[in-house]
């Protein structure tokens, strides 16, 4: 669940920056030395990036923020059941 939920909630993020008073980048600096190594910078700009592409270290946030949230998820909608992919 918590990998089908993380690129959902950048998904939802994309989706509100880009209707509230038009679009800005957001620059945010990566540690992600392959990601690095392949874009030839350490600056990315995030809403140009499904979740896919995002360089580890924003993936991690954003896992993060997953597992932060899906035991209310789970509350709200009462019948899911935990995976394995639950942690």
């Amino acid at each position: 669940m918590i990998s089908t939920l993380a690129p959902m909630i950048h998904m939802n993020w994309l989706t509100n920056l880009c209707h509230a008073d038009g679009y800005k980048p957001q620059m945010v600096k990566t540690t992600d030395i392959d990601w690095i190594r392949e874009h030839r910078t350490d600056y990315l700009d995030l809403a140009e990036y499904t979740y896919d592409n995002l360089p580890k270290d924003w993936q991690s946030l954003y896992h993060s923020q997953a597992q932060a949230v899906l035991p209310k998820v789970l509350e709200v909608f009462g019948t899911i059941k935990p995976t394995a992919d639950y942690k």
